[in-house]
């Protein structure tokens, strides 16, 4: 039970972390969800953990606000 809690409370306090305010919809299906974004050129980009990560305009169909 108490192993249930801890559970929990732990996901509860992971919530914001795991927020995404943006869904990228690319031409092959594929549906991103990323924090924020910026546009460098002919790119959407993110920064990630690794450093930045960028997608080609052209491969995205929608970029909506959620």
């Amino acid at each position: 039970m108490l192993k249930k809690v801890i559970m929990l409370l732990l996901l509860l306090s992971l919530h914001d972390i795991c927020r995404a305010d943006y869904e990228l919809r690319l031409n092959d299906g594929v549906t991103l969800t990323w924090r924020n974004y910026f546009l460098e050129g002919n790119q959407y980009c993110t920064q990630k953990e690794f450093g930045k990560f960028c997608i080609m305009k052209s491969d995205v169909v929608s970029v909506k606000e959620i």
